[in-house]
């Protein structure tokens, strides 16, 4: 099972705070059922039968990234949270840590360019 740290400062944020509580517990589905890239494949079906709802996925991507790209669509099937790795890894990834080598190959072969990512400054090739 997956560990995720979460932001609490969330509740206060206006741009969360001004939308249906449908989107606010999808927000925390995406961030607790991507990898550990921050990479969601597209299944919405589990999110609506846990809350007898249905999502509109277009609408929820103009509003989530109304005001800041939140979320990145890399295809139909595929989205990233743009500033998932910074937030559970910090601003470096490293090249001696095993997740982070892994990061590093799952954005390869999404076809995402590290230098893409918000926030990311670098990757170490020693331990910090």
């Amino acid at each position: 099972m997956a560990k995720r740290f979460v932001d609490t400062e969330l509740w206060f944020e206006d741009w969360y705070i001004k939308y249906p509580l449908e989107y606010k517990l999808f927000w925390y589905y995406l961030i607790s059922s991507c990898d550990h890239a921050g990479i969601w494949k597209v299944k919405k079906v589990y999110f609506e039968r846990a809350i007898n709802k249905t999502i509109d996925l277009d609408d929820f991507l103009e509003k989530i990234n109304s005001d800041k790209q939140r979320i990145r669509q890399i295809n139909d099937n595929r989205w990233l949270i743009e500033d998932f790795i910074v937030f559970q890894y910090g601003k470096y990834l490293n090249m001696k840590n095993r997740v982070h080598v892994s990061i590093l190959k799952i954005l390869e072969n999404n076809n995402i360019d590290l230098t893409s990512i918000r926030g990311l400054l670098g990757v170490k090739e020693t331990p910090t």
